[in-house]
């Protein structure tokens, strides 16, 4: 599979308490040409979130995604200490697109994001064919036009 190219260069906000954390993940994703914009905690990341409108969300604590505008159409990667089903059921349950344990595999993480983040895109793409097909489709006068390979009206 080829490499995905994207249309704009990817605003990541990566919420964490531990200033290690937040200059690794900004070191590791910064060489993947990811714009990275970090937080201490949720209240710094919702002023944040008022001047620009992150293509993802990194972050480490669940609870902060009942405050994130844009409900489940806002992608997040929630970094978990362990990995047991009552953290990551919690974590899914609050509302995440992914989660990925703390010790951070550097390649899972770009992996992670990338697909994320391709998704989204995805996802936008999709709505904007759908809302063009309602508004052809509201918009399209009763009947049916055939044409042939040069583009000439056969019937109508």
């Amino acid at each position: 599979m080829g490499e995905i190219i994207w249309s704009k260069k990817s605003v990541i906000l990566v919420v964490a308490d531990n200033w290690a954390t937040r200059y690794l993940l900004r070191q590791i994703l910064e060489v993947e040409g990811y714009t990275i914009i970090d937080a201490v905690d949720g209240a710094q990341a919702l002023l944040i979130v008022k001047q620009t409108q992150p293509d993802l969300f990194l972050i480490d604590d669940c609870t902060l995604l009942q405050e994130l505008p844009g409900g489940n159409c806002t992608l997040v990667l929630v970094m978990i200490a362990v990995d047991d089903d009552e953290t990551v059921n919690f974590a899914f349950e609050a509302g995440t697109a992914d989660c990925i344990v703390k010790l951070i595999n550097a390649g899972v993480l770009r992996q992670r994001v990338n697909r994320l983040l391709h998704a989204g895109q995805t996802a936008v793409l999709l709505e904007q064919s759908e809302t063009d097909d309602r508004y052809v489709i509201k918009n399209t006068l009763d009947g049916l036009i055939t044409v042939d390979e040069h583009g000439l009206i056969q019937s109508f």
